[in-house]
């Protein structure tokens, strides 16, 4: 395990690894998975700093430098 926190972020427990994985609260099953590698996004490694949420999206840091903020029902990026 790499990450270090999990956070409730409306429907979703969501945890960070190496990358980020939004699970549904209820079933527990995996909903998302946001890697900004495998989707063309500059940055890496968005679940090993601090996840926080403000309930609907989830922010994320890089160890690129890059920021991010992503959609916690469907794991996509809102903003880089």
């Amino acid at each position: 395990m790499n990450g270090f926190n999990v956070i409730l972020a409306g429907e979703n427990v969501v945890f960070g690894d190496y990358v980020v994985y939004g699970f549904d609260r209820t079933s527990g099953a995996r909903r998302w998975t946001f890697d900004p590698q495998n989707q063309s996004i500059p940055g890496y490694g968005a679940g090993l700093y601090t996840l926080t949420t403000d309930g609907s999206l989830i922010f994320a840091g890089s160890g690129s430098g890059h920021a991010y903020a992503i959609n916690a029902m469907d794991g996509t990026l809102l903003g880089s």
